[in-house]
């Protein structure tokens, strides 16, 4: 698709020969299609790009390849994961993100707490998965967070479906302030002319996708090759290219107009890892049973 295209274009310049075949699933689809035709000692997939919660699914099952990163390209330590088989690639951003129209810029809020102030009540927008949650657990710890979640439902927000279509809502002023939604989505929306911005005070959970390569693969060298190379600055530079999300993390952050905005104002990322998915696990589950039983 159109997303894709200049990565595989990148790609295949560098490394002539070598010719990507690109397809998509829905992450559980993925996963399972992995599992399954590991089963039936097969293997058709030679690369993933999965969330870094999704990973252990398939490591555990000794899918994935280790590969020394640090060695072969210099790869920071601190963008691999789980045992040298999963690199950090890019990443969704959630914070607060705001309609010009309807937020003053004197009530623009600086910190997560201060949605809890009754002039919120009703105006504020949250996608029913509470992406956003989780990861603040990382700085707060699991009861200050859960504790956060229950009194914020308790402004009667407007609960939406998908990070795209929260996009949407908070563009055409359905509500205020909405949590669940994308930076790079509101840049885009932004630049199209909605009334649109997002919070830089207050710190921001970001979401990772990693790549890696499977046990089995059919081309491991190639593979290997592309997992670092839509991992690297260049191929990060293509993907955004295509229009789609960034690095928030090292050489990669100023490459999308949100990177280039959390760098100019020193924006506190907190970036998705795999030290802490059981915290992670733990919080999320509390909060889809306060946002479920908010509907």
């Amino acid at each position: 698709d159109d997303e894709v295209e200049p990565t595989r274009k990148a790609f295949e310049a560098k490394y002539p020969g070598i010719v990507l075949e690109h397809f998509e699933l829905k992450p559980s689809d993925a996963i399972q299609r992995i599992i399954t035709e590991a089963n039936a000692g097969q293997t058709n997939v030679d690369v993933f790009d999965l969330y870094v919660t999704d990973v252990p699914l398939v490591k555990d099952r000794d899918l994935i390849r280790p590969i020394d990163w640090v060695k072969l390209f210099g790869v920071d330590p601190k963008q691999i994961y789980f045992d040298n088989t999963a690199l950090d690639m890019w990443h969704l951003s959630f914070p607060m993100v705001y309609n010009t129209n309807l937020v003053k810029p004197e009530d623009v809020p600086k910190a997560w707490e201060d949605l809890l102030d009754p002039k919120w009540k009703g105006k504020i927008i949250i996608e029913a998965r509470g992406n956003a949650f989780p990861m603040l657990a990382y700085k707060w710890g699991k009861e200050k967070t859960i504790d956060y979640v229950k009194q914020l439902m308790k402004q009667n927000p407007i609960i939406t479906k998908g990070g795209t279509p929260t996009s949407q809502a908070i563009a055409n002023g359905q509500g205020a302030i909405a949590i669940g939604t994308y930076a790079y989505k509101a840049e885009e929306l932004k630049a199209k002319g909605a009334p649109v911005e997002w919070v830089k005070t207050a710190p921001v959970p970001v979401i990772t996708h990693t790549s890696g390569v499977l046990k089995n693969a059919k081309h491991p060298n190639a593979a290997i090759l592309f997992a670092h190379f839509v991992s690297s600055k260049e191929g990060l530079q293509a993907r955004a290219d295509g229009g789609g999300g960034g690095n928030l993390n090292g050489e990669g952050l100023k490459i999308t107009a949100e990177g280039r905005a959390m760098a100019a104002n020193n924006v506190e990322v907190i970036i998705q890892n795999d030290k802490n998915l059981q915290l992670e696990a733990e919080v999320g589950e509390e909060v889809a049973k306060i946002i479920s039983s908010t509907k």
